[in-house]
């Protein structure tokens, strides 16, 4: 005796949320960006950037957003990182091959 037996249907997978950082933190990056090439060090300026927030799961009170981006020359990555106040400053840090090429703090 069979009774209501149908196939289960397909679950639908959902898709991941691409990370978007906030506009400060973008700006951040981008000053970052102007900054490190004004002293000399040739970090593209046009890349498509993939963001990541990195902040370590039971921390609080400070976040930092990771940004990595490939071409030619090798891997970048910047980090920019800040404590949650009202106005605040942006610990930016460049890295190209893993290796530190500059860093500045943007004051809000």
């Amino acid at each position: 005796l069979l009774l209501g037996c149908s196939p289960k249907p397909t679950p639908t997978p959902t898709p991941t949320p691409i990370p978007v950082p906030p506009d400060d933190v973008a700006s951040a990056r981008d000053w970052g960006i102007t900054q490190a090439n004004l002293a000399g060090k040739a970090v593209p300026m046009n890349a498509v950037w993939t963001a990541q927030n990195i902040t370590p799961e039971n921390l609080v009170g400070y976040t930092t957003w990771q940004f990595t981006y490939s071409d030619q020359s090798g891997s970048w990555r910047i980090t920019v990182g800040f404590p949650i106040v009202l106005n605040p400053n942006y610990d930016v840090k460049i890295y190209q091959n893993n290796v530190s090429i500059w860093e500045g703090q943007k004051t809000s």
